[in-house]
C-alpha cells in the first residue's frame, strides 16, 4: 500500500485485528518480524522505518512522526496545560507562547478553562482523550498516527476532532 502526501488513510476492522499494532511499528515502539515500512523523510529522504537505528527513529518522532493512543499516560502530579505545551517546549517554543498555542487547541476540542490547571489523572474518559488529542495536534507532526481518536467522544467533540484531522 502507498500513501501520497497530504492524504490520510483509515484502517478499520474487528477490535483485536492489529490496528494498533500497525501504527506502533510505524512508530517504532513495536518491531516487525519481517517486511518494510518505507517513509519518505524530509530529514533522511526514502527509508525503511522497519529497520532504520534508533537515533533515525528518535529524530523522525521529534520532527516528523507523532504517535497519539486513546489513553493518555501522564504522570500524576502534571497540569493538563503542562501535559500539552510538552511538544512544544521540546521544539524550542518560549513557554508563554507555547501556553497560549496550547489554550488555543484546548478551547477548540470543549476543555473549559477550570480544567486547564487540574491533573489529567482526575478527569473522565472523553476529557483526558481530548486532552491527548490537543497534544497530539499542537505537535503539527508531518505524519500524524491516531490511534482511534474519536473513541469515548460524544458526537459534538467527535465532529470537532473529525474535523481537525481533514484540516490537518
Amino acid at each position: 500500500m502507498s500513501i501520497e502526501h497530504i492524504q490520510y488513510i483509515k484502517i478499520s476492522s474487528k477490535s483485536g485485528m492489529v490496528k494498533t499494532t500497525i501504527l506502533k511499528c510505524i512508530y517504532r515502539t513495536c518491531l516487525t518480524t519481517s517486511g518494510n515500512i518505507w517513509y519518505d523523510s524530509q530529514y533522511f529522504d526514502r527509508m525503511n522505518i522497519a529497520t532504520a537505528s534508533e537515533d533515525i527513529v528518535m529524530k523522525l518522532r521529534e520532527h516528523e512522526l507523532s504517535f497519539y493512543s486513546q489513553f493518555l499516560k501522564v504522570l500524576p502530579r502534571i497540569s493538563a496545560v503542562d501535559v500539552t505545551v510538552e511538544p512544544l517546549i521540546q521544539r524550542g517554543m518560549e513557554r508563554s507562547e507555547a501556553r497560549k498555542e496550547v489554550e488555543r487547541w484546548q478551547r477548540r476540542l470543549g476543555i473549559e478553562q477550570s480544567c486547564w490547571q487540574a491533573r489529567p489523572v482526575i478527569f473522565s474518559s472523553g476529557k483526558p482523550q481530548r486532552l491527548n488529542l490537543a497534544r497530539a495536534f499542537i505537535a503539527h507532526a508531518r505524519f500524524p498516527l491516531l490511534d482511534e481518536p474519536t473513541a469515548s467522544l460524544d458526537a459534538k467533540s467527535k465532529s470537532i476532532v473529525l474535523e481537525m484531522i481533514y484540516e490537518a
